[in-house]
């Protein structure tokens, strides 16, 4: 299975629904709201994924572990964005890294406020990402931990 393309009422996918698989593309349907942590996680070989504007929530480490990987934004997609191999929430948020192409001093862009849990995962999963360095704007208000992210979406401590 090289391609998925999810079905239409799909509201979310669950963790680990594609984690490790061999798929190479991925397209989430219009109306689906949020993308788990670890959905397409350790997705070697994914390299496209397409995400409708209706997404609001990526998680932490929902694509972790996908070196290839490039987005693919359907309509206005005002939630998200990709700048400098940096995928980024509409509040600021640095959710993970895109691709196996850095190496280096990473520079976080300008503009972003929080760095979240699982953004360098990928980083030290063993793939070509060879970071000697991360350069933070001061921007940036927030560094977040799993806990942290787990209380901001429940409002208790698990």
């Amino acid at each position: 299975m090289t391609s998925i393309t999810l079905p239409a009422g799909l509201l979310r996918t669950g963790s680990f629904a594609f984690g490790g698989s061999g798929i190479r593309e991925i397209v989430f349907p219009e109306g689906m709201e949020a993308i788990d942590g670890n959905s397409c996680s350790g997705c070697m070989d994914l390299e496209r994924a397409v995400i409708p504007d209706s997404v609001t929530r990526i998680e932490p480490k929902a694509f972790c572990g996908c070196p290839k990987l490039t987005f693919e934004f359907t309509g206005e997609q005002p939630h998200f964005r990709v700048e400098n191999n940096g995928l980024i929430d509409e509040n600021g948020k640095l959710i993970c890294l895109v691709n196996d192409q850095i190496s280096g001093v990473y520079k976080i862009p300008e503009g972003v406020t929080a760095i979240g849990s699982a953004a360098f995962s990928t980083a030290y999963l063993g793939h070509k990402i060879h970071l000697t360095g991360v350069e933070i704007p001061d921007t940036v208000t927030e560094v977040m931990t799993w806990r942290s992210q787990q209380k901001r979406r429940s409002n208790s401590w698990p």
